[in-house]
């Protein structure tokens, strides 16, 4: 049967070990049971399997594709999956232990994804990514995990305006922010360059200015304010990764959304309506709204070797009902997993 495909059915994947199948031509026949040594080769639900010799027993092992000439991934089904490495041209299999990127440094031989080898997990999305680069990477490159934890700290400054609603106006004044925050940055494709990163923060800002206005001839409106707020940021962005030196820095441009939401605030306004002849007192308290949205932009660094992770951000958000806006530039600095 080495010799002859057919096909037809199989009921499930190989039983008692990998060593048998059931097969039948036609739904409505009987299954016949097949043992390792009447099948080379079947496929299963787009899963090939293939057989092979493991420590000296016949067995059926899946095959991970890639389109790597020279080596292939097969996984071994079981309570726990184990993988093996083949060379293609000699059919030398041998096992993924707890040394794993030790064999395949030593079977690979390529200098190029090295630094990919040490990122590798044994696992059917690691190890066939790991063949697909051994295979087409043809000068020395970044890599980086699919998917990575990034804790960060951050310091800012910009302005916020803050309405006064009983005088019908708005002022600006400046303020500091102190952020802090853990995010998580995913690469869906294959160069993994680009990314889609979502990395919420809590932020703290305080502001104080002092401001006068003409609320009508003769009239002026002169206020003290100065304003806590604590919030949440749930920026997401997309961005692009440009090496400078492979694995050593890697530039990124990116641009996302952000929606804030406040968790407190606080605020002192001593105000004071000055007339020819009067002086009226008025210190009712200003807010800004509870939820601003808008866009961030930003430039940042990787260095790889320390893991550390830099970036500069611009945000610019609107409040919601309430005409309230804070743009700010805030400096992360951060370090990933």
């Amino acid at each position: 049967m080495d010799t002859v495909h057919f096909s037809g059915y199989i009921e499930k994947l190989p039983s008692k070990a990998f060593s048998e199948i059931s097969f039948k031509k036609f739904k409505r026949d009987i299954p016949t049971t097949y043992g390792i040594d009447d099948v080379s080769e079947f496929r299963y639900n787009d899963r090939l399997f293939f057989r092979r010799t493991v420590d000296g027993e016949r067995v059926f092992l899946e095959y991970l594709p890639t389109d790597n000439p020279n080596f292939r991934i097969y996984r071994r089904q079981g309570q726990t999956a184990s993988y093996y490495i083949e060379n293609s041209k000699s059919g030398e299999l041998k096992l993924l232990d707890e040394r794993y990127k030790e064999t395949l440094a030593e079977e690979l031989d390529n200098p190029l994804v090295a630094n990919l080898i040490a990122l590798t997990n044994r696992n059917e999305f690691s190890l066939p990514y790991l063949l697909q680069n051994d295979h087409k990477v043809t000068k020395p490159r970044t890599f980086s995990k699919p998917i990575s934890v990034v804790p960060f700290v951050g310091t800012g400054s910009g302005n916020v305006q803050i309405p006064i609603e009983f005088q019908n106006a708005t002022v600006e004044q400046s303020m500091m922010l102190l952020t802090g925050g853990i995010g998580v940055e995913a690469f869906p494709n294959f160069r993994r360059n680009l990314s889609v990163s979502f990395m919420p923060y809590l932020a703290g800002l305080n502001s104080t200015g002092f401001h006068t206005m003409t609320v009508r001839p003769n009239e002026v409106f002169e206020t003290n304010i100065s304003l806590t707020w604590i919030g949440v940021q749930l920026p997401i962005s997309a961005r692009y990764y440009l090496d400078l030196k492979p694995q050593v820095l890697r530039l990124y441009a990116e641009v996302g959304y952000t929606l804030s939401m406040t968790l407190s605030q606080q605020s002192i306004q001593t105000g004071a309506l000055v007339k020819p002849a009067e002086v009226r007192m008025d210190n009712r308290p200003v807010s800004i709204a509870e939820q601003h949205r808008g866009m961030v932009y930003g430039i940042g660094l990787d260095i790889i070797p320390l893991k550390a992770h830099v970036g500069i951000k611009s945000n610019s958000l609107t409040g919601q009902k309430i005409d309230s806006k804070i743009t700010f530039i805030n400096l992360q600095i951060g370090y990933r997993f």
